[in-house]
């Protein structure tokens, strides 16, 4: 969390590479078991884990929640993982990740609102 508190420059891709382990985790969480048994090499594969899902939506929530302002380069793979968790099978991951973007989506709208209000007392359109 003290990574994102401190923002990042332009042209610089930090946060990005930070959050990228996220991005990664909520591709590929399924478990692969493999077992050597009399020289024959045997792989399994478990059904993906709705515990580790629900845990990197909510860490990148968490994320989202505290320092929406300070993320510049991070905001792909955010959206990336909530784009993964929209198609999960899992109703609560599909939900918190749908809420979060509603979030996201009311402060970006609520800033360009508030911009678009000031330049409007300026030209003197709202009186």
């Amino acid at each position: 969390m003290k990574f994102l508190e401190k923002g990042e420059f332009p042209n610089f891709r930090f946060q990005k590479e930070f959050l990228k382990p996220f991005e990664v985790i909520m591709k590929k969480n399924s478990y692969v078991f493999i077992f050597l048994s009399n020289l024959k090499l045997s792989i399994f594969f478990s059904h993906r884990s709705s515990t580790i899902r629900d845990m990197v939506v909510r860490c990148i929530t968490h994320f989202v929640d505290a320092q929406a302002k300070n993320i510049r380069s991070g905001w792909k793979n955010i959206f990336s993982v909530f784009q993964m968790a929209a198609t999960d099978s899992d109703v609560p991951i599909t939900e918190l990740a749908f809420q979060t973007c509603t979030i996201i989506v009311g402060m970006l709208f609520q800033k360009k609102n508030s911009k678009f209000k000031s330049r409007f007392f300026f030209f003197g359109i709202n009186r």
